[in-house]
């Protein structure tokens, strides 16, 4: 799809936030997409949240993803928002062990963390039009913040996992206790 556009506003800017859902409740009754996110989200309370758009303008929004943005740590377990998603489920390995912060740094993706750039957990992420690029381009958006070294995420499933793993995101080698979201990490190769 061409002449998309992209935008990002932070939880502190509330009145831009609502102004830009209540376009996206308003476009969502036109278009019948789903849409599943209120600003009444307790997730979505914090100075770490933000929200990255793509669309052709502000009143045509054609996805956006929550992202919750941590500074540099020494040690990943510590500063990654995987384990506070909301999901009550213990996160295990493919191998049945539960994993906690503490070892979280021993699985793919996570053991190429260099402590030097920021995390990005993103929490959800919605595309009104499948398979034009959209979510890719809203991808790349969240891949550009400056100072960005890793974002971790859980995949929903088969499809997104094979979309996230056609964007540069690994397999971690996690997956809830279900086994129906797979944790999967992108590293920045900046920081090699």
């Amino acid at each position: 799809m061409k002449k998309m556009k992209n935008w990002k506003i932070r939880r502190q800017d509330l009145e831009n936030v609502r102004k830009h859902f209540k376009n996206m409740r308003n476009q969502d009754k036109e278009r019948k997409y789903c849409f599943t996110f209120s600003l009444e989200d307790p997730d979505f309370c914090n100075e770490e949240s933000h929200i990255y758009f793509v669309g052709k303008n502000e009143k045509n929004i054609l996805g956006y993803a929550i992202c919750y943005l941590t500074q540099p740590g020494t040690n990943i377990g510590a500063i990654s928002k995987i384990f506070e998603s909301g999901d009550s489920e213990d996160l295990v390995d493919f191998g049945g062990k539960v994993v906690s912060r503490e070892i979280l740094k021993n699985y793919d993706g996570y053991e190429n963390y260099l402590c030097k750039g920021q995390v990005c957990y993103i929490g959800l992420m919605e595309v009104f039009l499948h398979r034009r690029g959209i979510g890719s381009n809203l991808l790349n958006y969240v891949k550009s913040t400056p100072n960005l070294e890793l974002i971790d995420l859980r995949a929903n499933g088969y499809d997104e996992a094979i979309f996230f793993r056609k964007n540069g995101f690994i397999d971690s080698g996690i997956d809830a206790e279900t086994g129906s979201q797979i944790v999967m990490v992108w590293n920045n190769p900046k920081y090699k």
